[in-house]
């Protein structure tokens, strides 16, 4: 499969109305303020947020593109997300 093929596949996003994890994301991220990834898996309990971000985007929800805030005592990045808009 080439590159072009790749990017016409679907994705297999879940669908917002029949799942509780994507609920649940999208409550905690109804705050006008940006949320850590760790506080968003502690409030939501998944355990892979950006893939639960792309799936809010499929079904779209406008969720603002990751922010950086920096490096963890660990070296390990930092991202926040938060909506654009209300829902």
């Amino acid at each position: 499969m080439n590159v072009k093929q790749m990017r016409k596949r679907a994705s297999h996003a879940a669908s917002l109305k029949r799942s509780e994890r994507l609920q649940r994301l999208l409550r905690a991220l109804s705050a006008d303020y940006y949320k850590t990834t760790s506080i968003l898996q502690a409030q939501t309990g998944s355990m892979a947020i950006h893939s639960d971000i792309h799936e809010l985007r499929c079904e779209g929800v406008p969720v603002a593109p990751a922010k950086y805030f920096g490096k963890n005592s660990n070296g390990k990045k930092i991202y926040g997300y938060k909506l654009m808009e209300k829902v």
